[in-house]
């Protein structure tokens, strides 16, 4: 589950320490800016699709059939 924390956007950290700030899997940054996209599975063994903007800038989402799976 993403944690949140006061007036941050919520994030995700993957067990070796990288740390992903969570996006709407329908946003503009997901499907057309996010770079070098790669898929990632997390210790709960939820998948979630990961990428960058640019240098200190690693985002996350999933789908909605995720979601609800």
């Amino acid at each position: 589950m993403p944690e949140r924390t006061q007036h941050s956007k919520p994030t995700i950290t993957h067990p070796t320490g990288l740390t992903f700030t969570v996006i709407p899997a329908d946003s503009y940054d997901a499907r057309v800016v996010a770079r070098d996209r790669r898929p990632l599975v997390m210790a709960d063994g939820k998948a979630w699709t990961v990428g960058t903007l640019g240098y200190g800038s690693a985002f996350a989402w999933r789908s909605e059939e995720a979601d609800r799976g």
